[in-house]
């Protein structure tokens, strides 16, 4: 074998051990953190977002159920501390709102992915963060400025309805027909 050959062997196992290896021992590393230290408030939306996650594609770690488990806990249980009774997040920002409604909703799309099962009420209790939306929803479907907030967004630009994918969260059809349809026809 020649000598670049011989090279070319080489990098491609740093790289196979250096990057692909890397990938997954660090996000190991990551679930154990997020596990052994959450925060509060939207940032621990975010963080057991993530965890449920890493306890979905890491699957086959022995920490990987209970992770699951502790990520769906504590969201279940930030639904009752951050979010009112009409639906508002406890910043009573439209902005932050919406990013804590995108963590409750990460765990709903992996888990559908890749055969997990939320709880049945788990859905249900994120409705009134929707309906929250659709209540101060300007005309144009963007969301008042309200504190520090920014632009939500209007059908296919992140709307308060619509995903970045393109689909429209659960129910959304069902519970707000008239915002649905006039968007569908080009109403803004």
């Amino acid at each position: 074998m020649n000598k670049t050959y011989k090279i070319l062997i080489v990098l491609f196992a740093v790289l196979v051990n250096g990057v692909y290896g890397a990938a997954p021992s660090s996000t190991l590393e990551h679930g154990r953190y997020l596990r052994r230290y959450p925060t509060s408030g939207n940032w621990l939306t975010m963080e057991m977002n993530g965890l449920y996650h890493v306890g979905v594609l890491l699957g086959f770690v022995r920490e990987a159920s209970d992770w699951r488990r502790f990520a769906l806990s504590r969201l279940l249980s930030e639904l009752d501390t951050q979010i009112y009774p009409d639906g508002a997040q406890i910043e009573l920002t439209p902005g932050y709102h919406n990013v804590a409604l995108r963590s409750f909703l990460g765990p709903v799309d992996i888990a559908g992915a890749y055969g997990y099962h939320l709880p049945d009420d788990y859905l249900a209790r994120l409705e009134r963060m929707f309906e929250y939306n659709m209540w101060v929803m300007r005309p144009d479907r963007d969301a008042p400025r309200w504190n520090d907030s920014w632009h939500v967004g209007r059908q296919g630009d992140h709307s308060v309805f619509e995903r970045q994918d393109g689909r429209r969260e659960p129910a959304s059809d069902v519970k707000f027909p008239h915002v649905i349809q006039s968007t569908k026809r080009g109403h803004t």
